[in-house]
């Protein structure tokens, strides 16, 4: 008779079930389990994979200061075949040291079948709370997941191939994953998640705002303390998209959600989580999807029909700063309305507000449109030298305008302008001209009712661009910087001067010059070696070598030395910005200035827009 030195304990198994099969992953928690420990199931022996102890470490390995683990309290196994019904399970150390758990795992026989594909994240702290997701197929409602033996909470089977769920405590360590449906059948995925001890203890004290729309899509704000870069937000069990973090806030695109109140989840890289309860609201706030018409006389009276969710009755309708009138809500979906009068020409958000303060935007909704009236004048007239024989001439959209027509002279004085041409663009190249000489310009604006006053002359140059120019800043031996007027004009000659002999750095933002001018010579162009990359303070560009070639490949070669490409950069006023905006569909969000682009060909005489931005 020997008298064991070990005194096992079995506290739990699970899953406590398991097909009459075999190879059910069962985890085992006690105590005193020791190296060579048999686990016996109804009398026959499960194998064993693992033992360890509260720490995560492997009953046997040598830890710190040479120091064995003799003892552990978990104990991984794969069950045996077993016959119908509850089984005692025994554990037995090699010193016979034994225990007893009466009735404590069932052999049942099973129908379903399941595998589990992935576990997202496959990390989280020891003190539970982790959301996961677990990708697989096969699951039926009801089902458990165990990791490391440890049941989750607020599990959900969303469908047959998703589980959603978060994690309890545990011990560190890599865990097994095991889904268990109702019948007890199991899949396991092994080693798949590892718990970890954080060393962040991050905490969440409140988010603004702190309710919102189911259909989420808006920007909230979370505040709070020792947030690290690049953590993971859950809202419920929804991922949020993460824009922006300091260690006190993180900005989130709020994801979409059932309606309730919604526990908030920030998990640092390193799995230290902060939890606030119930600490977003979601609520069926009136969503606009769409407004028709969308645009209408600056007088209002024009009768719109709006649709999209969540309307309720009794709902408000703003159309930027003022109320709609005769608002009928004639379902949750569809509200009619008549538009009031606009402060001012250009788009205006409109907003939904329900009885109970939920409100939904769209964002730049509405175009408000001026009276059609004789045009203003055109603004911001500028002629500029393009080259020895050609002046190009540019202004702002009139409104109502359907064409222009263009005066010139030779003297700037006010009666020696004679009538040049009509065009409908805003954009002109008068060509042909004597070179080394200036001209004077202006523009006016038609319609059926009349014509514009003329815009303020401008006058230009040809030949502006010879280096000996008094208007040239700056001279690098590859590139020309000049100015004129509102514009600053760069001339690539050779791209030894550009930064990796390929990037244009504009140091002068576009608050004094709006518009920025690179021109590329033909040499150059066959000079880069990579695609041209231009950095301004607001805007990065690259454009692709073969795009700046495309119109070059067949020019004689007399012509190359008065060839080449021009690229505009223009950055948008308020005007400008409404005409694009126009042309993007309604709720368009602009979180950057605008910028217009051109970008042409010159052979010669001969211009040709490049359909790359036209």
């Amino acid at each position: 008779y020997v008298i064991p030195d070990s005194s096992p304990v079995i506290d739990t198994i699970a899953p406590e079930k398991g097909t009459i099969d075999g190879e059910t992953f069962i985890t085992v928690k006690g105590e005193d389990f020791r190296k060579g420990i048999k686990l016996l199931i109804d009398g026959n022996e499960a194998e064993v994979v693992k033992i360890e102890d509260d720490k995560g470490n492997i009953v046997g390995d040598i830890i710190d200061d040479d120091i064995a683990v003799i003892s552990g309290t978990i104990i991984t196994a794969i069950t045996p075949p077993g016959t119908l019904g509850k089984k005692d399970v025994i554990v037995e150390n090699e010193d016979t040291g034994t225990y007893l758990k009466r009735d404590g795992f069932e052999y049942v026989l099973t129908q379903t079948e399941l595998t589990i594909e992935s576990i997202d994240p496959d990390e989280g702290t020891v003190f539970g709370g982790t959301p996961i997701t677990i990708i697989g197929e096969g699951f039926v409602e009801d089902a458990k997941v165990f990791i490391g033996g440890v049941e989750t909470k607020e599990t959900e089977v969303i469908d047959e191939y998703t589980i959603k769920a978060r994690t309890g405590p545990n011990t560190p360590g890599v865990k097994n994953v095991t889904v268990q449906n109702p019948d007890g059948s199991t899949a396991t995925l092994e080693n798949s998640f590892e718990y970890k001890e954080p060393i962040t203890n991050p905490k969440i004290a409140f988010l603004d705002p702190d309710k919102g729309p189911i259909y989420g899509e808006i920007e909230v704000a979370i505040i709070g303390e020792n947030f690290e870069p690049w953590p993971r937000v859950f809202v419920g069990q929804e991922e949020a998209e993460v824009i922006s973090v300091t260690s006190g806030q993180i900005r989130i695109i709020l994801p979409e959600n059932t309606a309730g109140s919604k526990d908030v989840i920030v998990i640092n890289p390193d799995t230290g989580l902060a939890h606030l309860e119930e600490g977003f609201l979601y609520l069926e706030y009136p969503r606009i999807l769409e407004i028709e018409p969308d645009e209408g006389p600056l007088a209002g009276e024009t009768r719109v029909v709006i649709t999209g969710e969540y309307f309720s009755e009794g709902a408000k309708v703003i159309f930027g700063e003022n109320e709609a009138e005769n608002v009928q809500v004639h379902s949750p979906t569809i509200i009619s309305a008549i538009t009031p009068e606009g402060d001012e020409t250009g788009f205006v958000d409109v907003k939904v507000i329900n009885r109970d303060g939920g409100e939904g935007i769209l964002a730049n909704g509405y175009y408000y449109i001026a009276p059609r009236t004789v045009p203003l004048p055109p603004e911001g007239f500028s002629a500029y030298g393009y080259d020895s024989i050609t002046i190009e001439l540019t202004w702002e959209p009139s409104e109502h305008a359907d064409y222009y027509e263009i005066f010139a002279s030779k003297t700037g004085r006010s009666d020696s302008y004679k009538f040049l041409e009509r065009t409908d663009r805003t954009r002109f190249f008068v060509t042909d001209l004597e070179p080394r000489t200036r001209y004077y310009f202006k523009v006016r604006a038609v319609n059926e009712l009349g014509s514009s006053d003329f815009s303020k002359s401008d006058y230009a140059s040809t030949d502006r661009r010879r280096p000996g120019d008094s208007q040239y800043d700056d001279k690098l031996e590859g590139i020309v910087v000049a100015h004129e007027g509102d514009s600053q004009i760069f001339t690539i000659y050779n791209t030894s001067d550009l930064k990796y002999s390929s990037e244009l750095h504009i140091e002068e933002d576009f608050r004094r010059l709006t518009r920025k001018e690179i021109v590329i010579t033909y040499d150059a162009i066959y000079d880069l070696s990579r695609d041209l990359v231009i950095k301004t303070s607001g805007l990065n560009l690259t454009i692709p070598r073969t795009d700046l070639k495309r119109n070059l490949g067949n020019i004689r070669r007399n012509e190359r030395e008065v060839s080449g490409v021009r690229i505009i950069i223009e950055k948008a006023d308020k005007r400008l910005t409404d005409q694009m905006l126009r042309s993007l569909p309604r709720g368009t969000k602009t979180f950057s200035d605008l910028y217009k682009i051109n970008m042409e060909t010159q052979i010669s005489k001969e211009i040709k827009e490049h359909l790359i931005f036209g």
